[in-house]
């Protein structure tokens, strides 16, 4: 029996790829590990789709075997670790391929990307010191040297394309870095978002100081370049990078802290790593992810703890529940300007609203939990 199940639920894109507003199909699938804890977080870390209304997901598993409707997996070879499960539906909701990749410690993901064309790219961590291996159309070792993180790509149909880890191959001692993120610029490059302690390698010429780094690939994996994100070494982390198809400028969240993000912003770079300005939260409230209609607006979701909010000088409180959860919308425009807040009210402390897709010119939809009345 299994321990622990992950669900793709993937109503919204089914309702904006299939047929609008009508729910169609729930996938599930887990992992056969029940001896460790953790295997309870098994779930869906990101979605996106291609041209042709397929799915795709990546997921973290515990594993010592696997199965989701038709796909299944045997034994693998290190199963009291953490893996990624990259697996591609189609738009009736029959899976088309999937892969697993592990390795001999915790694995953790980036971020996956469409490249409108024929290509999906998928970034993580191999945490360990050994090889990183895939299965599911067979088994075989990826890579073995001290670097962790990696840039795969596969085309649509499930065949991969290239591997590129960051570092030299010539590395003699692990690589500390960590991917947090995957965007597409306008000219087809593919950017993995790096955070990286100093003294870590992040070319053969180009040793990291504490911060961020965006390491632009080529289309055929071609390491183009790998620059700095210029902000305090302090603000290290980002998540939910977007890159304007117009202008090649980054939009993204900046934070120090992995989980929380009290003191974390909304901020513009220019192509050389510069900052163009910054919104930060306040104490007590987050940026939970962000998205962008391609012209003039940035659209984020955000969490608001003990009854407060707060963010580039606008506030909102939960005027209902004193000490109550706050869930809410902003719209930014890119010169970082707010234009409104929209606000939820939970009765208790669980409440806020994660992620957010804009549907049409004039919808957008959103999704959270709360805890009691809303």
């Amino acid at each position: 029996m299994m321990k622990s199940i992950f669900t793709t639920a993937i109503m919204l894109l089914m309702a904006a790829f299939c047929q609008a507003q009508t729910f169609q199909w729930v996938k599930g699938g887990g992992g056969s590990n029940s001896g460790n804890i953790l295997t309870d977080d098994e779930q869906v870390r990101y979605m996106c789709t291609d041209n042709n209304k397929n799915t795709y997901v990546v997921s973290t598993i515990f594993t010592l075997s696997f199965s989701a409707d038709t796909f299944q997996v045997p034994i693998g070879h290190y199963p009291s670790y953490q893996q990624i499960l990259l697996s591609s539906y189609r738009c009736d909701g029959s899976m088309r391929w999937a892969r697993i990749f592990e390795g001999n410690a915790d694995c953790a993901i980036g971020g996956l990307v469409f490249d409108g064309a024929n290509g999906v790219y998928m970034s993580g961590d191999n945490r360990g010191d050994g090889s990183l291996k895939y299965m599911g159309d067979g088994i075989g070792t990826m890579a073995y040297n001290n670097r962790r993180t990696f840039v795969v790509k596969y085309d649509t149909s499930g065949t991969q394309q290239w591997l590129q880890f960051i570092g030299p191959a010539s590395a003699t001692t692990l690589v500390n870095t960590g991917s947090f993120g995957l965007a597409m610029d306008g000219q087809g490059n593919v950017h993995n978002f790096v955070s990286a302690f100093a003294g870590q390698y992040i070319t053969s010429s180009i040793t990291s100081v504490k911060g961020c780094y965006d390491v632009k690939y080529s289309s055929t994996g071609m390491l183009l370049s790998a620059l700095r994100l210029n902000v305090d070494s302090g603000y290290y982390l980002i998540s939910s990078p977007i890159i304007s198809k117009k202008s090649n400028k980054l939009f993204t969240i900046v934070k120090q802290d992995p989980t929380f993000g009290s003191g974390a912003f909304l901020a513009a770079f220019y192509p050389n790593g510069n900052l163009i300005w910054k919104d930060t939260v306040g104490n007590l409230s987050t940026i939970n992810a962000i998205i962008y209609d391609g012209n003039n607006a940035i659209y984020s979701t955000h969490s608001g703890f003990g009854g407060q909010f707060s963010f580039q000088g606008h506030s909102a409180v939960n005027s209902s529940y004193a000490n109550g959860a706050l869930g809410l919308i902003s719209k930014v425009d890119t010169n970082g300007s707010i234009k409104w807040l929209f606000k939820n009210e939970s009765r208790y402390s669980n409440g806020q609203i994660h992620s957010i897709a804009q549907l049409n010119s004039s919808t957008l939809i959103a999704g959270g939990n709360f805890a009691g009345k809303v």
